[in-house]
């Protein structure tokens, strides 16, 4: 009871696990004000023309990748899931892509539906889980030890700017020589907070006890709902930094505003451009994620957000253009839509 009462006083406390409506809910009025500004509530999906909806649903995370080079990024591969599975497996081969693999849906978000597959079996099965038909993108698993989300956009001028950083931990227990590694997860309270279960990941090692300063990764995939630890990275931004992912950014048609997910070798990296891998390219929908630290502050947080969204409002201003409108009634409904579980 006690530890129950002690996490719930987290989630109440620490904003990082607020659902999404009520953590948005004061910027959703900022939001409306804007749209009622500039006569238009879905101001945002006028950015990033190149994408549908400027990438705030129904993202296809396939296409923005398909325009970076080839050593910035993971290879990739399109798919359904209710392709032949041989067909699938062979073209797995020819891609040159090997296990383990990561599969996750064209047009999830939030980590939804985002898998670790092990082997040509996990594959088949995975696959084979889908009730309905599904666009997939199996993804070489990116081996570069730091991950990042570098969010960027291009002004009213085209000048290039990184307003956010974000270092992501992954969820790791360390042995003591005693517990059992399922006993250590059930002490680490960002497992606890995930609500997730992380028992599939370790599979024959729950009940191993690690050495005491061992440490062991208990969930590879790099989000916050999966238990990663997000982390201010905002003091590593310079000009430099910001000319690199313009040079990223100038490659995606239309592509004004969003984040870069992505594995790189070291911070140097960031400046350089070299030894880094986008595993996701982020439209209007992505957030800057430094704000999600445990040590930021719900004010700055929300100071962070406000201006992100006044960001959007005056890029959106630069393009007039009718193509591409829709009614609210219409992007509830593409909402809904998008929304959906994976099945």
């Amino acid at each position: 009871m006690k530890k129950s009462l002690q996490l719930n006083w987290i989630k109440i406390t620490r904003y990082e696990f607020w659902p999404t409506w009520l953590f948005y809910l004061p910027v959703s009025v900022y939001w409306l004000y804007l749209g009622i500004k500039c006569g238009d509530l879905l101001f945002f999906i006028r950015v990033n023309k190149g994408m549908p909806f400027g990438g705030a649903i129904g993202a296809n995370k396939m296409l923005p990748l398909n325009y970076l080079p080839d050593n910035a990024k993971p290879k990739s591969l399109l798919v359904m899931s209710n392709d032949n599975l041989s067909k699938t497996i062979h073209q797995l081969e020819d891609s040159g892509i090997s296990f383990p693999c990561i599969v996750k849906p064209n047009n999830g978000e939030r980590g939804k539906g985002v898998t670790v597959i092990s082997s040509r079996d996990h594959l088949i099965s995975h696959f084979q889980s889908f009730s309905l038909p599904q666009e997939m993108i199996i993804q070489a698993f990116a081996t570069e030890p730091l991950e990042f989300g570098v969010f960027f956009y291009f002004d009213e001028n085209n000048r290039p700017h990184i307003p956010s950083v974000v270092m992501k931990e992954l969820l790791t227990i360390t042995g003591d020589g005693r517990n059992t590694v399922a006993q250590l997860i059930e002490k680490n309270k960002r497992a606890m907070l995930s609500n997730r279960s992380f028992m599939a990941n370790i599979g024959q090692h729950s009940q191993k006890i690690l050495d005491k300063g061992e440490v062991l990764n208990v969930e590879p995939i790099g989000n916050h709902c999966r238990g990663t630890k997000f982390m201010n990275g905002n003091h590593l931004i310079n000009q430099q930094m910001a000319e690199t992912f313009a040079q990223l950014a100038l490659h995606i048609p239309g592509f004004r505003y969003g984040r870069f997910d992505l594995k790189a070798q070291s911070v140097d990296s960031l400046y350089s451009g070299n030894g880094i891998k986008v595993v996701e390219v982020n439209g209007v929908n992505a957030e800057p994620a430094h704000i999600y630290d445990p040590n930021y502050g719900l004010f700055k947080a929300y100071r962070d957000l406000y201006k992100h969204m006044h960001i959007l409002y005056r890029l959106a201003k630069l393009n007039n253009s009718k193509e591409g409108r829709m009614t609210f009634i219409e992007f509830i409904e593409n909402l809904r839509n998008h929304l959906k579980p994976i099945t």
